[in-house]
């Protein structure tokens, strides 16, 4: 499955040890549309967490 680049961005900030609250704060979002994303992110890497999600995302090449 293709991240977008929105998500994209949420996972990279993740990988700056960044907060759902944090990365909506900087993203000038919502908690709430920052949260949701992380869940797509999570059932399109097929992770059972944000930590996971990373994880895999930096094994699939997505974010370094």
């Amino acid at each position: 499955m293709t991240l977008s680049p929105r998500e994209l961005v949420i996972l990279m900030w993740a990988s700056n040890g960044k907060t759902v609250e944090e990365t909506a704060l900087i993203l000038e979002v919502s908690y709430s549309s920052v949260m949701h994303a992380v869940k797509r992110i999570q059932h399109k890497l097929d992770a059972t967490n944000k930590v996971h999600a990373v994880a895999k995302a930096i094994r699939a090449g997505y974010i370094s």
